[in-house]
């Protein structure tokens, strides 16, 4: 098995509204989504519809275990909907063939 990884920051897509979809390329055994914004929250989803959790201003989680091929986010607050600015990271890594 070969070692993957996947890293996007705020230049890769600005949050709104509506879910952005960031595909790994891979099933990724552990992923982190910092928040690195110092006034907005950000929600994050596995499948784009249900929200599975929320980020405040400034947090970081650590989801392990969690084998996914993609993650989605969007702004905390979608009645403001977020266009750019939005300061986020993710990391994913895991081993694919």
């Amino acid at each position: 098995m070969v070692e993957r990884d996947y890293f996007a920051n705020p230049g890769d897509a600005a949050l709104s509204g509506n879910w952005t979809e960031f595909i790994f390329g891979f099933t990724a055994s552990s992923q982190i989504i910092d928040n690195d914004d110092a006034t907005k929250g950000m929600e994050f989803s596995y499948t784009g519809g249900a929200k599975h959790g929320i980020l405040t201003a400034g947090e970081s989680v650590n989801l392990d275990d969690r084998h996914r091929n993609k993650i989605y986010l969007r702004d905390g607050d979608p009645s403001t909907a977020v266009t750019s600015g939005t300061l986020f990271r993710i990391f994913a890594w895991g081993k694919g063939g």
